[in-house]
């Protein structure tokens, strides 16, 4: 295209040259030449290969540069036109769009510069930046061109550039094309969690995962944050748990390029918002939060279609699947973020408002970047075809025909990821601008919508270190597939779910299931009597110590599972002298004792002493003797503390432990494949 110019350029006459010479010259001295990005964020976004190339297709680099090769010929059309009265505009203008078009591109190029690839990849990227260096010569040395009077030999010059850049990106092809398929874990690349954080479960639970990691290591995940995201996130900003989830979901995206600008966009979008009338904008992301209870049903949906289009033994068994969770993602997500974008941007937008009016809003607000992400998802042909049907399949091209465009059933798959990667990336920017902002929401009453309080019920799990795979909600029960039990994680999976209990409305019953093992049911009843052992502790909110609440839960648990009282008396007394005797040997090391190590172990034989009587009223009158007695034995030896000092005189009153322990070992535990006493 641009080749052909030269002919045009050899003809034209010197005033013609010295017309654009001088027009040029003054578009110089008022505008500049094209700036180059000199400071730009090191590559930090760790991403997989699959990722890596979703980038630089969804980038539509090729396509940026393409337009700048139609905005240089219509510059030298400009500049070439016979028309001298009009010349001096025309050339003005045209210059105006080379700009324009460079700085669109080069946008484009500083968020691919995000993203660091693999190892293996890494000359692609140095491509990248060659390719980029290459527009930069190619419109300075343009603009200088045509302020030179478009010299016939200059100009050739020129066009070398553009045999540069068509080399290299046919190395980016070849480069695409010759990669073999690599099996890459994505979160252990990005965040260097193990992929059971991500990839264990249902797809719908990672949160709890993900809350688990980060109770393990929060300090170092929240610093690889800051480290990977300097685009998104102020690096001093505290991270809520809201702001991580949305995070890992943001770097767990299939197409990383449209789910980072939707976050950036929807961050600058929601601050906006916030400074023009906090409270409206916090009404349209209350509204947003509201909706969430469809919006898990459809990612279930786009969960389970994935599973079939790649189980197919046939690509039309693919057809049908595809297309249902590419309308569910246009109606559903992209729908609900079209409508919330609109709002944050002042608009009244109807209720049952519909995509094709929607896309037509959105795309009226030209220089908003999260309108922009929203109307490169919906294709409203495509969207109209399959909502009515206008289907068919074409055996011999082995392809869907949707209203009479070929469409295969990948194709779909491709658009729904992109979709729900941008409408991740909105969201994830609204929670880091909330989070930016103080977090005001928090301010406001909880909503009651069940889908909240199942995303809060997974970050409590999931801070006790309960790595839930599935949650079901069932009536007034809570069901939730964990990973074998332990006897080193029962004690955490019991409070986990008291936590949870506290601030998950309307449930009655939980129960914990494990592959191949017994059912875990903490009743009302149970977690009602651990409740009331809470305490506050100056203007705190009422918690429960867990050596109060532990034997009331685990008595529970048992009595739930059918275990005889006595036995349940045996074990609940075996638990928890075993807690008073493991406190006792670490609080006091051999020397004198010290004041403050017997404080504490009295405070521990306190709510051991508390929590043996509450188990006991869970239990048949007849053995509530026993766990009285253990109870009061535990305040004796509380007493007999608080005169004396050494470590052997401390050891002495707490005899009674040791012999109760030895009683009443091993405890039991039918949730475990083994019996074996907590530590």
């Amino acid at each position: 295209m641009l080749e052909e110019t030269v002919d045009s350029v050899m003809g034209l006459s010197l005033r013609q040259r010295g017309a654009v010479t001088g027009c040029a010259r003054g578009w110089l001295r008022r505008r500049g030449h094209v700036s180059v990005v000199s400071v730009r964020h090191p590559r930090t976004v760790r991403v997989i290969t699959r990722q890596w190339w979703a980038i630089l297709e969804d980038s539509h680099l090729t396509t940026g540069l393409q337009d700048l090769d139609t905005a240089v010929v219509e510059l030298i059309g400009a500049a070439t036109s016979s028309d001298m009265a009009d010349l001096g505009r025309r050339v003005f203008g045209a210059l105006d769009q080379v700009a324009e078009v460079c700085r669109l591109v080069a946008t484009t190029f500083e968020v691919v510069g995000w993203f660091a690839p693999p190892e293996h990849l890494a000359g692609t990227a140095a491509t990248v930046d060659r390719l980029e260096e290459t527009m930069y010569g190619f419109v300075r040395d343009v603009v200088d061109v045509v302020a030179e009077g478009l010299p016939e030999q200059r100009w050739r010059e020129v066009l070398s550039y553009t045999a540069t850049r068509d080399a290299l990106i046919d190395e980016l092809r070849s480069a695409a094309a010759n990669m073999p398929q690599e099996q890459e874990l994505l979160l252990e690349t990005a965040l260097g969690l193990p992929g059971s954080v991500s990839d264990a479960g249902d797809g719908l639970t990672s949160a709890a995962r993900v809350s688990a990691a980060w109770t393990r290591q929060s300090d170092v995940l929240d610093g690889r944050l800051r480290v990977m995201l300097p685009h998104l996130l102020a690096y001093s900003m505290p991270l809520t748990f809201e702001v991580r989830l949305h995070l890992t979901g943001l770097l767990l995206r299939e197409h990383p390029f449209r789910a980072h600008v939707a976050a950036v966009a929807a961050r600058d979008l929601v601050l906006a918002a916030l400074a023009a009338d906090a409270d409206r904008c916090l009404d349209v992301i209350t509204e947003s939060v509201e909706r969430q209870s469809e919006m898990h049903f459809t990612h279930t949906r786009v969960i389970k279609a994935i599973a079939a289009v790649n189980a197919a033994q046939y690509l039309e068994d693919a057809a049908d699947p595809a297309a249902n969770v590419y309308l569910a993602m246009m109606e559903g997500d992209v729908r609900r973020a079209a409508v919330t974008v609109l709002a944050l941007l002042g608009e009244e937008v109807p209720e049952k408002a519909t995509l094709h009016p929607l896309r037509i809003r959105l795309a009226a607000h030209r220089g908003s970047m999260a309108c922009a992400v929203l109307v490169s998802c919906i294709d409203t042909h495509l969207r109209n075809a399959v909502a009515h049907s206008r289907m068919e399949w074409d055996a011999e091209h082995q392809c869907m025909v949707l209203d009479g465009r070929a469409v295969t059933p990948q194709d779909l798959i491709y658009m729904t990821l992109q979709a729900h990667s941008t409408c991740t990336g909105l969201h994830a920017g609204i929670s880091v601008a909330l989070n930016q902002a103080g977090n005001p929401h928090h301010y406001r009453p909880p909503l009651n919508d069940h889908s909240v309080w199942d995303g809060r019920l997974l970050e409590i799990l999931g801070s006790h270190g309960i790595e839930a795979t599935r949650a079901r909600r069932h009536g007034r029960t809570i069901y939730i597939d964990v990973p074998h039990l332990t006897a080193a994680t029962l004690r955490d999976y019991l409070v986990g779910v008291y936590e949870a209990d506290w601030v998950v409305p309307h449930i009655d019953d939980w129960v914990l299931t494990s592959p191949d093992r017994f059912d875990l049911l903490l009743d009302a009843t149970t977690l009602a009597t651990a409740r009331s052992l809470a305490e506050s502790e100056h203007d705190a909110s009422p918690s429960g110590h867990v050596y109060a609440i532990e034997p009331v839960l685990y008595a529970g648990a048992l009595f739930n599972h059918g275990l005889a009282p006595d036995r349940i008396v045996r074990s609940v007394i075996g638990l928890a002298s075993s807690q008073a005797i493991g406190e006792r040997d670490r609080l006091l090391p051999r020397g004198s004792a010290e004041p403050a190590a017997l404080a504490e172990l009295s405070a521990a034989l306190r709510h051991l002493a508390r929590g043996a009587m509450a188990a006991a009223s869970l239990l048949p009158e007849q053995v509530r003797v026993y766990l009285d007695s253990f109870a009061a034995t535990l305040s004796v030896c509380r007493e007999r503390l608080s005169a004396i000092r050494a470590e052997h005189e401390v050891r002495e009153a707490s005899i009674q432990l040791d012999w109760a322990w030895r009683s009443n070992t091993p405890i039991e535990n039918p949730w475990l494949r083994e019996s074996s006493q907590p530590q």
